[in-house]
């Protein structure tokens, strides 16, 4: 791919002159005139008079003042705003792009351009449209796709191979957003012939055979899934792109621009949106930096940045700008960064050009003896820092790196904000005992909630919940559906595997809470079950597994502390309702979190930070060799470093260890390329 013929400054003046003149744009205070605030490069892509963009921008180039000085230049030529949409990665920035408008025109027309999320996008068409199906969070649709799967009959040569449903689930995803024409079997086995190949494992190269020859069976289960959820009237979010598509293939397509963020984040499912749109009428201005492509794992592909020309109708109708001016970061980090990708293939020639001044410190590696040297020698560092501690950050590339780190910030008084980390209402534990109280107490909201009872009840199985969630539904309560159930059991009418006595004690808790109001109460007869001393064993073994080198004792303590969190919280709540409402939404303070930031790389995909810290730079941690053979290779891992090094704007440190256990670490390749002094 190349660059469009550069276009004169001389011309790029005349043009800025004839669009200034006599169109100034009014705010609330001031009139702005906001093409004087872009540089030569960004105003060359806000005029672009192509029918379809490509704004290739690097990081820290000032991409999002780029895309709102070209809806506001569309705007001007008369363009309405509705027909305009801005697809974004996230739902936040998003709202963050329309605020931006909101500087320069008034509610009434920032109201109608709509800025989100390609599935948010799906999810409006779906409010407005007829079609009467519910959207399902993921743990519900991962419980509803494991009943599926279970129901289907293996050999028991080839059950105790399988792979768990939640692994299949995931492929599904991923099938979905980049599939463009093969069946799902065909496409698996293609995927389980890569896996096979980027392993040397014997075992691990006998089980993908065996999981080969049950692709049949998944696509059954796929057939199933995807019927099933249209019986049931629910979706979930894959089929809100579908749903995008659709609406497109049946509705006229009114929209003029199609304004599309992070391009470089893209899927194939996604692309075949944006064509079809381009195909009836639409014109694309698509922004993004391949340098910048981190989600291969989920189905994204960087070279859809690479084929833009060919996919948007050849190089009359399209034309492709760059932005290489650096805002973010001095001139020092800049030049490491290009250091680093300039070992990726590069789609269209371009690399950081620094513009900000003042005199800041050489980036330093850390050559630290271990993890726990490395952690002492961040809180030195932070210690003597001049930031504020919400302008630092820690970068890691699993979560794991965090879990050494931040007791030891703690432990010297500095503060952490975990990014990413989840609510602590969607940890599988908590997730099973709220929604056994939930059942207890009649506010189950579906057969989701019946669904968990098979990790709670010892030896029920989900087509079992399926049929008490059926009796209920006929006694429209609890206790009726547990009677009926119970006099099958007893009368052998279900041939079941489940634990009387663990039944039995259910049905006695479920009489026992009748009447009683206090939360915290039904949740201490709640864990004296042995229904709830099961889970609780499971729970602390799959904890162990991936716990990496803590005790079985510590684990025990940790989630002790979790479940005696849940209790505090019920006992907070004056009533049933009040506390539901708790676990439905965050339960983060509305006060804005003080303190280090610990996030992984992608956590922190644009954001910024004056002082960071990127760790455990080692070769397996930091390249991780075994998510790359998952993704897109080692050149995203050096993408996914680049993105790590261009968050920092003044300081930054690169850390390494020496020593672990089982095992000699080997520096990560990336310092050295960073070619640092």
């Amino acid at each position: 791919m190349t660059l469009k013929k550069p276009i004169k400054l001389a011309d790029v003046i005349r043009e800025k002159e004839k669009y200034t003149k006599n169109r100034k744009i009014k705010t609330q205070k001031k009139e702005v005139n906001l093409l004087d605030t872009l540089n030569p490069e960004q105003l060359k892509a806000v005029i672009a008079k192509e029918k379809n963009v490509l704004v290739v921008a690097s990081a820290g180039t000032g991409k999002t003042s780029t895309i709102i000085g070209r809806v506001i230049t569309l705007l001007k030529q008369g363009i309405l705003p509705s027909e305009i949409i801005l697809l974004t990665f996230t739902s936040k920035a998003g709202k963050e792009m329309l605020a931006r408008l909101g500087k320069y025109f008034n509610q009434s027309i920032v109201s109608q351009i709509f800025a989100g999320t390609f599935h948010s996008y799906g999810m409006l068409l779906l409010k407005q449209s007829k079609i009467n199906r519910k959207i399902k969070k993921p743990k519900e649709i991962k419980l509803f796709f494991e009943s599926i799967m279970e129901s289907k009959k293996f050999t028991d040569e080839l059950s105790a191979e399988r792979y768990a449903p939640s692994t299949i689930l995931e492929y599904v995803g991923l099938y979905e957003n980049t599939n463009v024409g093969e069946s799902f079997k065909q496409w698996l086995t293609n995927k389980f012939e890569e896996k096979k190949e980027n392993t040397s494992d014997k075992k691990a190269k006998e089980k993908i055979d065996k999981n080969i020859e049950m692709t049949n069976v998944y696509q059954d289960i796929y057939d199933e899934f995807c019927s099933s959820k249209k019986a049931n009237k629910i979706c979930d979010f894959n089929d809100l792109l579908k749903m995008v598509l659709y609406h497109f293939s049946v509705n006229e397509n009114t929209l003029k621009t199609i304004i599309v963020d992070e391009y470089q984040d893209t899927n194939n499912f996604q692309n075949k949106i944006l064509k079809q749109l381009e195909g009836s009428g639409s014109s694309i201005f698509a922004v993004g930096d391949y340098d910048q492509s981190i989600y291969a794992f989920n189905g994204s592909n960087v070279y859809l940045i690479k084929d833009f020309v060919k996919n948007y109708g050849g190089s009359e109708n399209v034309g492709i700008y760059s932005l290489c001016r650096n805002y973010r970061s001095s001139k020092q980090i800049c030049t490491i960064a290009n250091n680093c990708i300039i070992n990726n293939e590069r789609i269209v020639p371009k690399e950081l050009v620094p513009m900000k001044e003042g005199n800041f410190s050489v980036p330093m590696v850390l050559k630290n003896k271990n993890k726990e040297e490395q952690a002492e020698k961040i809180v030195d560092i932070i210690k003597e820092s001049q930031y504020n501690l919400n302008d630092i950050a820690v970068l890691f590339r699993t979560n794991n790196s965090a879990n050494l780190i931040e007791p030891i910030l703690i432990q010297n008084n500095i503060p952490t904000i975990r990014a990413k980390s989840g609510s602590f209402f969607d940890g599988e534990d908590i997730t099973i005992l709220i929604a056994v109280f939930r059942i207890l107490v009649g506010k189950e909201k579906s057969i989701m909630e019946f669904l968990m009872l098979s990790k709670f009840i010892i030896g029920m199985s989900k087509d079992e919940c399926k049929l008490l969630f059926e009796m209920k539904s006929a006694h429209e309560n609890i206790h009726g559906a547990l009677r009926e159930f119970s006099d099958k059991l007893q009368s052998n009418t279900i041939i079941s595997e489940i634990n009387l006595p663990s039944w039995h004690k259910f049905c006695e808790l479920a009489e026992d809470i009748k009447g009683i109001l206090n939360v915290g109460t039904i949740f201490k007869l709640i864990y004296e079950t042995d229904s709830y001393a099961k889970m609780f064993d499971t729970c602390v073994e799959k904890s162990s597994k991936f716990a990496r080198g803590k005790e079985k004792e510590e684990v025990i303590s940790q989630i002790e502390k979790k479940h005696e969190l849940l209790i505090e919280i019920a006992n907070s709540s004056d009533s049933i309702s009040n506390f539901l409402l708790k676990t439905t939404f965050s339960s983060k303070d509305d006060e804005e979190e003080h303190g280090v930031n610990l996030m992984t790389v992608h956590a922190s995909k644009g954001l910024e930070f004056k002082q960071v810290f990127v760790v455990d730079l080692v070769e397996d941690d930091f390249p991780n060799h075994k998510l790359a053979n998952g993704g897109g290779g080692i050149d995203e891992e050096r993408r996914l470093f680049y993105v790590a090094v261009t968050r920092a704007e003044e300081e930054l440190y690169l850390s390494y260890y020496t020593d672990a256990e089982k095992k000699t670490p080997i520096r990560s390749r990336f310092i050295s390329e960073c070619k640092i002094a």
